[in-house]
C-alpha cells in the first residue's frame, strides 16, 4: 500500500506543479532525482531479490506488470509534454 500511495503522489505531485506553478530546473531536477532514488531503492531491496527467488511466477508477473505501468505512464506524460526522453 505504501508503495501505491507514494507513486499515486508522485503523479499528483507532478500535475499539481504543472497546472499551478512554475518551478525552477533546479528544483525540478532535484524531484527527479529523488524520485530516481526511490524507484531505483524499492527495485533493489525489494522487486528484484524476491523475483530471483523463484517461489512463484506471480511475483514476476507482478514486477513486469509495475515496469510496463511506470514505461506507459512516462509515454503518456511525453505525449502531452511533461516529460522529456
Amino acid at each position: 500500500m505504501t508503495v501505491v500511495a507514494l507513486d499515486v503522489a508522485t503523479v499528483l505531485g507532478g500535475l499539481v506543479m504543472a497546472q499551478f506553478g512554475v518551478v525552477g530546473e533546479q528544483i525540478a531536477k532535484g524531484f527527479l532525482a529523488f524520485e530516481a532514488e526511490t524507484f531505483l531503492y524499492m527495485g533493489a531491496t525489494d522487486l528484484i531479490p524476491e523475483t530471483n527467488a523463484g517461489r512463484s511466477r506471480f511475483i514476476l508477473r507482478l514486477v513486469v506488470t509495475g515496469f510496463t505501468i511506470f514505461h506507459a505512464r512516462f509515454l503518456l506524460l511525453q505525449s502531452a509534454g511533461l516529460a522529456h526522453a
